[in-house]
């Protein structure tokens, strides 16, 4: 019988689950997508929650087997595994530690086992039981251990390429060659061949171009349904989250154990707006979730704030703190939260770091050139607007940002609106129906627009083409803009304290609703047009209005500074004759 095992492969996947095992804080999101189905034989049978202390034990082991302390390490996980008996962070550490101390074996086979036990859907735990099997000669368990690796991520190359070798081993050439050929198919040189083509034509701009070339993957037989994670895993680094959508959907035909696929097309739903799609993908796992998982949480709360539900939002957020969470989807999730609050610092910082950290992540890059231009920085928001229109599967949102930034440049370019104007006409009536969230972004655009030329009832009809209004504060800030010049104070007002209940932060609506109420005398006046202000709001109407209470209440000087930052900000009208007069009698 022929040994196709040889002992360098056998080190590299030794060394791919060390590496693995030695970032706790990195475990791969299926194992934390993990099911707590029940294995009296290796796993407690009742779950209780972990000890308080169990971060800092894995913290501890992990630094003391870093610097070669591997006995210290061991025992002292060894002594807090009954504090934390369902951690899998906490098994899988241990037993690549016990793999390497002399006599631990059958020991390091226990913990690999209660850790499959804890989290049967874990690829790493599986991995390393696999590991752990090869160490001790059992060659026909750590196939079976390899190949619940692969049904849980099929484009494992390294696992495929075991799995050749193991077949090998065991005489089983037939599967030993089938496992073979995946494994060419999915090496890192495969997937640059295949897709080093679509690269280059994204980079030239040719979007309709990689489309076709998609299309042709997923209808062809050149690609095999594992390498398709990995092109799905390419079209979202793109921006093609259709395409990306439609190849995890094929893996998972074949791979529905596949919490990889499964997963990612949940994000590649909701990255192109389809939210509720994103949200019942989700479910399934959550219901079988036996830990809390960083990157579902942050995904779910992505849904939950993009739909309009804050209170469930800040509930998974909150979750999300408790986890110290820093993956990038978990930084987009308190941005964008930070976002709705109006806390613009915090959420620039955070969105603008998951898109460098998660090139996947160009909605974030969109919320981030609103924040600018909600604080008056429109040429940089125009300029980001007009870069997202190259991504594919954020370009109507992109283009309806930027006919909105445009609208509020000083010179207009009457004849660039146009342009923008037939474009976004001309995609809002190519889009289907299951891209509501970007014709909502451009019919309100095209209303917006219209509203500016004086065309109020081109605007009305706009705005009533948007189907998810419910949900969407920037709805209620275009009708409130319409009752505004339609003369009718108490229908915008209604709509700019509908807008606050979506986003509690929003500048515009807190400005603008803070102008009304200081015109009415009403104290709540102080307090919105101060939180605008403190967010960068560069409304001269709301600074003045500000300044008028802060002289009636006797603020000397914080008046006269908000009546110098009015008149810098543009104030026209009577009201700038009052705040130079006022600033000429200090």
């Amino acid at each position: 019988m022929t040994n196709y095992f040889t002992f360098s492969s056998r080190l590299k996947i030794a060394l791919l689950g060390a590496g693995l095992a030695l970032a706790p804080c990195q475990l791969d999101h299926q194992s934390a997508l993990a099911r707590g189905k029940s294995n009296a034989s290796s796993a407690p049978s009742a779950r209780k929650p972990d000890d308080a202390g169990c971060p800092g034990c894995l913290s501890k082991a992990s630094g003391l087997f870093a610097r070669g302390n591997t006995l210290e390490a061991a025992n002292y996980l060894r002594e807090w595994l009954p504090k934390c008996p369902n951690n899998l962070q906490m098994h899988l550490l241990l037993n690549t530690i016990l793999t390497r101390l002399p006599d631990t074996k059958e020991e390091a086979l226990a913990v690999a086992h209660a850790a499959t036990a804890i989290a049967p859907d874990s690829m790493l735990a599986h991995l390393q039981a696999g590991m752990t099997l090869l160490t001790m000669g059992e060659q026909s368990a750590a196939a079976q251990e390899f190949e619940a690796v692969v049904a849980l991520d099929p484009a494992n190359h390294d696992a495929w390429l075991a799995l050749s070798e193991l077949y090998g081993s065991l005489n089983e050439q037939d599967k030993a060659k089938a496992a073979a050929a995946k494994a060419s198919t999915l090496s890192p040189s495969a997937l640059y061949a295949r897709t080093r083509t679509i690269i280059s034509m994204n980079s030239a701009g040719n979007i309709n171009g990689v489309r076709n070339q998609f299309k042709q993957f997923l209808g062809g037989s050149e690609i095999p349904t594992e390498g398709l994670l990995g092109l799905g895993e390419e079209a979202l680094n793109m921006g093609y989250y259709d395409e990306a959508n439609a190849c995890f959907g094929r893996v998972l035909e074949q791979y529905p154990q596949s919490k990889a696929a499964a997963f990612k097309q949940c994000l590649s739903q909701y990255l192109a707006g389809n939210t509720q799609a994103a949200l019942a993908g989700l479910k399934p796992s959550k219901k079988n979730s036996a830990q809390s998982n960083p990157q579902a949480l942050a995904l779910e709360a992505l849904c939950y704030l993009s739909s309009g539900d804050l209170a469930a939002a800040r509930e998974t957020i909150a979750k999300l703190n408790s986890l110290n969470a820093t993956d990038p989807l978990s930084t987009f999730a308190i941005g964008y939260l930070a976002y709705k609050d109006g806390d613009y610092k915090k959420a620039l910082s955070a969105l603008n770091s998951a898109a460098d950290k998660d090139k996947s992540l160009f909605p974030a890059q969109l919320i981030a050139a609103k924040i600018n231009l909600k604080q008056g920085d429109v040429i940089e928001a125009t300029s980001q607007a007009n870069e997202l229109r190259k991504i594919s599967g954020l370009m109507p949102q992109a283009l309806a940002l930027e006919l909105t930034c445009r609208l509020k440049q000083d010179d207009l370019d009457k004849s660039n609106l146009a342009a923008l104007k037939t474009d976004a006409l001309r995609l809002s009536q190519s889009l289907s129906d299951n891209e509501q969230a970007s014709k909502d972004a451009l019919y309100l655009a095209i209303g917006r627009l219209a509203l500016s030329e004086g065309s109020l009832g081109d605007a009305k009809s706009y705005f009533a083409k948007v189907q998810n209004a419910d949900h969407n504060e920037e709805v209620e800030l275009a009708l409130a803009a319409l009752a505004e010049k339609e003369g009718n104070s108490s229908a915008e007002q209604e709509a700019l304290e509908k807008a606050l209940t979506m986003a509690p932060g929003d500048i515009e609506a807190l400005s603008k609703l803070g102008i009304i109420l200081a015109k009415a005398g009403q104290p709540k006046a102080e307090e919105l047009l101060t939180k605008a202000q403190s967010e960068g709001d560069t409304n001269p109407q709301a600074a003045f209005a500000l300044a008028n209470i802060k002289l009636k209440n006797g603020n000397i000087q914080e008046a006269q500074t908000l009546f110098k930052r009015s008149l810098d900000n543009g104030l026209t009208g009577p009201d700038k004759q009052v705040a130079k007069d006022t600033l000429n009698k200090k």
